[in-house]
Order: C-alpha cells, then structure tokens, then sequence
C-alpha cells in the first residue's frame, strides 16, 4: 500500500473516533428527536451556544460534548438546574440552559423585584451605544462574567457597572433608567 494512501486512511480512522463538532447535522438530529422544535426558537444554534458558560457552549452543549452529542444521554440531566430534565425542557419547547423562556432576556430576583435585562438590546441596538462591544461590560476584575448563572447574585457588579454607564448617559440617552425601580420590578414574573 502506498504511504499517502496508508497515512489517509490513518487520519479518517483516528477522526471518525472523534465526537463531532456543532454542526447543521447535529442540530438535524436534535429535530429528528424533537420534531415540534422544528422551525421555532430552539431551532437555532443558541439552544446549544447561548447563554455560554465554557468556550462558546452552555451548559446543554457541554453535556452533548460530554456525552457524545448523545441526546438520550443527555436527556435525563437538568442544563439550567430548575428541577426539569433536558429532555422534558426541549418536550415543551423551554430553553434547557437557560431558566428564562428567552436566553437572551436574563431575569434577576432580589428584594427589591427582578430585573428584566434584556442583553440582546444592550448589545446591537444603537441606542445603548455599546455597539457590539462586550468589553464595556465584560472586561476587568469588577466586570460581568462572560457567562449566566441564574443563582448568581450580580447586585455589587450592577450597581456599580450599569450605573456608571446609565448615569454617564443621562443626557445622551434620557430613557436609561436613573432611578432604582426603572430595573427593578416587582411586577415582572420569571418562568420558573
């Protein structure tokens, strides 16, 4: 056998091993499992990739990755830790990383009501003037996590972040909140 030949077959032995990477494929296959997810919000790659937690996966990609891209292996875990499994979470069209029904709307309990931050508008609409820049928020010692954890308490970081910036912006954008119940709301109910 020839040794271009004999090295080829090598490499797609040693790789086809391998679990595979995110792909169209993958989420394919999270369809032929859940097919009423079809064409609806988890139907995208965010069900796997966002909120991320480690590289660019949450904490459901990261089972998938831990088991092989296997989702009745993953189907018996709890992503988001809310008590409901993966599997009964993608059963009813719920987000399995994420205990808010919007990954992108993060909802924070405390005393003084939760607060509804909705990170998608932060990021690209232009009249927050962040402007896609994850730094002004997540770079630094005092600065967010590039990750969401629903348990974690964030009220030191907010009040010294968010304000910072809402203030600064009192003229330029008078419709950021300036007082404390403009974020805080005791109206506002999370899913679970």
């Amino acid at each position: 056998m020839r040794p271009a030949l004999l090295i080829a077959l090598l490499v797609m032995l040693i790789t086809s091993s391998v679990p595979a990477l995110a792909v169209p494929g993958l989420q394919d296959l999270m369809i032929q499992h859940y097919p009423q997810l079809k064409s609806g919000p988890l139907d995208s790659c965010i069900t796997c990739h966002y909120p991320a937690r480690e590289g660019f996966l949450n904490e459901f990609g990261i089972n998938l990755k831990q088991y092989g891209n296997s989702f009745d292996k993953v189907a018996s875990l709890d992503a988001d830790e809310d008590g409901q499994s993966n599997h009964d979470e993608l059963s009813h069209g719920q987000f399995p990383a994420s205990r808010s029904d919007d990954p992108d709307l993060f909802i924070f309990n405390n005393k003084m009501g939760q607060i509804k931050f909705n990170h998608r508008a932060h990021i690209s609409d232009p009249g927050y003037q962040i402007n896609g820049n994850c730094a002004l928020c997540h770079e630094g010692p005092k600065f967010f996590q590039k990750k969401y954890d629903d348990d974690l308490t964030i009220k030191n970081d907010a009040h010294s972040i968010c304000w910072k910036c809402h203030k600064s912006h009192k003229e330029t954008r008078p419709q950021a909140p300036q007082v404390c119940k403009d974020c805080h709301n005791r109206d506002i109910k999370g899913r679970r």
